[in-house]
């Protein structure tokens, strides 16, 4: 299998993030000229999976004094079950830990695998949003790095 490389976000990948963003967070409704907005805005941060140089996978941090959020994290369909949501988590987590002291994240309450995923790396479920997005309940998760 080719090797996986997780590097940061760049112009050159504002189009993949932005087809990624709309495809896993449509509701986000982020175009090109947001993702280009947003990874020039020092207090954001991306990180994609590329392999053989394609995107196959990104996550989106954001900060704020000192604390950080995940504001997404997908990985292709075809590219699941390889390790590459975990990668892309360590690097977060990585990463996030040289500017804050915690970190959150949301996720749907029915997807099992990302709550696992997150609660296997030390995040715990902080509850329910008191709010739907995109028809979900949503759970907060937060860790301490």
């Amino acid at each position: 299998m080719p090797r996986l490389e997780i590097v940061p976000g760049g112009e050159k990948h504002a189009c993949s993030l932005t087809a990624m963003t709309r495809h896993f967070f449509p509701y986000t409704g982020f175009t090109a000229k947001t993702v280009r907005s947003r990874l020039a805005n020092a207090d954001n941060e991306y990180y994609v999976a590329l392999r053989e140089g394609h995107c196959v996978g990104f996550v989106d941090l954001e900060y704020s004094g000192e604390s950080a959020k995940i504001l997404g994290l997908g990985v292709l369909q075809e590219e699941r079950g390889k390790g590459i949501g975990k990668k892309l988590l360590d690097h977060a987590l990585g990463k996030a830990r040289e500017k804050a002291r915690r970190i959150h994240i949301l996720v749907a309450e029915d997807n099992g695998s990302a709550r696992r995923l997150y609660e296997d790396k030390g995040f715990e479920n902080l509850g329910c949003l008191d709010r739907l997005i995109n028809g979900k309940t949503v759970l907060l998760m937060a860790r301490d790095l």
